[in-house]
Parts: structure tokens; sequence; C-alpha cells
């Protein structure tokens, strides 16, 4: 199955190391020992009026200001040749795999590299949050001041329609020793906020509510059917014990077969489904990235639903990034179990590892969860959030890439769900990317 994956990646990798114009490009020169990292400004800010607020000076002393830094490989040419040469049949290298922080040993960033722009933001004022194995990513947190000092730049508040969010006004810049070791600076706009690509219906829902209607039916008739028996005396405790237990297998097999006709899966009394094209999934551990969290108590529903084994739940894992989504699940907590579940239908005998982050503000990126899945040990990362691309910079996008082919180097197959709405993105903006 893995030859499979890679194979069909073949071709997504090839114009993921196709030449970006400016990431490997002569840095820009702002002052004789500081150098800018282009492709940072918003877009959108030409569209957007500044927000002139007096308490701008308390939010830029207070307001907490979380950034993921993606550091530069030390030999970018060398790693494109090993990503060409590893997926490229003809290759002696062909799917000789090294793991990322191997990737990392041969090609950067080094441990020096490494150290030297954690040492510089730490020296600004900046806490890390979260580093990373394969020293691809370092997440610091601090305040608007304390990025405006180190980054040399100004944020603001702005308007776009409904929308408010702050964002850079002008170009990052940082000492050149450090520069040549940085890629981006993801976190210096919350514009842009992943959001599921799913529209939600209400096709499942009719049916758990046909299934609510003829529960309540059964389960009256058989409290009537059973005080006819008892010629109108109280019904025991065993007896209600009874009914309920009748009732909830009715219940059992009428929601289980609505998730498995909106599944395009066998109904009935049939057995749990076979296994998709004669795999399971057996041996695979499959990365959830969510910025949301989920009841266990509600997988292990579902588990017992569709008829796998109980010991199934055991399977399921959290990997909590930056201090995971928090303790209760969110508004998107329907977007997890959805994930979870299909994995569950598609492939019940892989390891789920769920890894969540918060996203209150630009508290953690997609660039630092891709990164721990790669670090984490997982073989096949699934992703289902989205932002869109006219909310967010150049810099993002390409060092999101620059995250993505770590996986393809290490022979992790990335899956990024299409949505649901077409060319037009979940901003409602046409013919844009998520």
């Amino acid at each position: 199955m893995r030859h499979f994956t890679v194979n069909i990646l073949y071709a997504v990798i090839l114009l993921l190391i196709a030449p970006w114009g400016w990431a490997d490009s002569p840095e820009t020169p702002i002052t004789s020992d500081r150098v800018a990292l282009p492709g940072h400004v918003l877009p959108a800010l030409s569209m957007a009026q500044p927000v002139a607020a007096p308490s701008m000076a308390l939010k830029r002393v207070a307001e907490p200001l979380t950034l993921t830094i993606v550091l530069r490989r030390s030999d970018p040419a060398g790693f494109e040749q090993y990503l060409r040469d590893v997926y490229d049949p003809q290759s002696p290298q062909y799917l000789k795999f090294l793991n990322p922080e191997e990737v990392s040993d041969r090609f950067g960033p080094s441990q020096d590299d490494y150290d030297t722009v954690q040492a510089y933001f730490e020296q600004q004022g900046f806490t890390v949050a979260e580093g990373s194995r394969n020293r691809m990513t370092l997440t610091v947190a601090g305040v608007r001041s304390t990025a405006e000092k180190a980054l040399r730049i100004e944020i603001g508040d702005y308007v776009a329609g409904e929308r408010q969010f702050f964002a850079n006004a002008n170009e990052p810049t940082l000492p050149r020793t450090v520069a040549r070791k940085v890629q981006s600076v993801a976190g210096l706009s919350d514009l842009a906020v992943p959001r599921p690509q799913i529209l939600k219906t209400i096709r499942i829902v009719f049916g758990a509510v046909i299934c609510d209607l003829e529960y309540a039916t059964i389960y009256a008739g058989l409290f009537v059917a059973v005080a006819n028996a008892n010629n109108g005396k109280p019904i025991t405790p065993e007896q209600l014990q009874k009914i309920k237990d009748e009732a909830q297998k009715f219940l059992d097999k009428c929601v289980r077969n609505v998730v498995f006709a909106a599944y395009g899966l066998p109904v009935g009394n049939d057995p749990p489904p076979p296994a998709w094209q004669g795999s399971d999934g057996t041996g695979q551990t499959i990365g959830l990235l969510e910025f949301d969290t989920f009841n266990p108590s509600d997988a292990a529903d579902f588990i017992r639903l569709i008829g796998l084994p109980e010991s199934t739940f055991n399977r399921i894992s959290q990997v909590h990034v930056n201090g995971g989504a928090g303790p209760t699940p969110g508004p998107d907590q329907d977007e997890v179990l959805l994930d979870i579940n299909t994995v569950l239908l598609i492939a019940p005998g892989a390891k789920i590892a769920v890894y969540d982050a918060p996203f209150t503000g630009a508290n953690t990126s997609f660039q630092s969860l891709f990164n721990a899945m790669i670090n984490g040990g997982v073989n096949i990362i699934s992703n289902s959030w989205s932002y869109c691309e006219d909310q967010t910079t150049l810099a993002d996008v390409q060092s999101i890439d620059a995250i993505l082919q770590s996986a393809a180097a290490s022979g992790i197959s990335v899956f990024n769900g299409s949505g649901d709405t077409g060319s037009t993105c979940l901003n409602g903006s046409p013919n844009t990317i998520g």
C-alpha cells in the first residue's frame, strides 16, 4: 500500500520542490547588519482600514502572541535532489527513505543553526513553547511588543468588511547571521483562521430523527406489552432494565444502518464491512490534524455502534501540541469525530493519533502541527482544516510546503481534504485555494 501512495504523490512532490522564486534568493539588505524576510505582508492589507484605538498601546504591551519560526535547510539543493531520487523508480535511492532526524542531519537545519535562532528569540524576550526534533520549526511565545522589537515591525489592528484582525504592516527583519537560517515567521496575523473543510448537512440528522421516533415507538410499545402481561401491576426494576436493553439494541441497529448507508456501506444484519482493498490499516499510524478536541466516550460509542471490538478504542491516542485545543470540546468537535469515525470505518486496524492544538488568535500554526506529526512517528497525515490563500501570505504558504516536503522525504503520505465548496474557498472567495 505504501508503494501505491508514494507513487500517487510523486507528481505532487515534483510540484512542491519546483523552484520558489524568493525562497532561496539572495538576501534583501535593509541595513548593514539586518536582512528582510520577504513575503510576510498580507496582500489583503491593501483593502483593509486601520483601527485607531486608545487601547493599542496596552495591546502592544500585554496581548499574547505565539510565533512559529520555520528554519531553512543548510543544503537545499542536496535536499531537492534527494527528494527527486527517492521518488524516482529509475534511481538507486528509490523508496530508501530517511527518518525525519536523518533528513535534517544530512541536509539541515543543523543543530548550530537551530541554537542560533532559538538564542536570538530568547534574548529578545520570547520563551520557547514547542521545539522539534528535526529542527524545522521553533514555536515561541511573547507579546506584540516583543515581536515588534525582535523583528523591527509594526503590528496594527485592521478591519476588512465585518472582519477585524491584527497584522504586520512591514516585512520582518533579522540580524544577518540569524536571517540566513530562517525561512519564515508564522503568527504575525490572525486574519486566516482554520476551519473544517465541510459543509454540515442534515442528511444523517434526518436519519437519526427517524431512528429516534421509531425508538420512542418501540420503547413505548414494550412498556404497553409488559404492562398488559402484568395485568396492570407495576413494572419491576428487572423488567424495566429488559425494556431498556431491547430498545437499545433496536436503536443501535437503526443508527448503525443510517451511518453505514451514509458511507455507502452494506447495512442490515451484515457483519462489519471487509477491509478496503484487502488492507485494514494494521501496522500504520494515521495522524489526524485538529484545531478542536473530542469526548473519548463518543469515539467508544461509535466503535460499539459499528460492531468493532471494544479494544479498538485503545488504538486511539491524543497528542496535545502547544497545550492542546482545550480540556472540553468546542463547536467543531463533530469534525474531529468525523475524522476519527472515517478512519475506523476504512482502516479499523490502524492506530489513530489525534494531534490537537489551539487556534485562538495565532497560537498554533499548521507548520508546527504538521511538523509535530512528522516527528511523532505517523505513517499517514490526514488534514480536513483549511484557510484561504487570500487571507495569508506567500511566506506562510511556502513554509507549509517546506514542512510537507519534510513529510515526503520520510515516506509519510499527506492527505488534505479538498472541501465541499469546489473552487470557491470557505470565506466565499471564488477560484481561491484553501
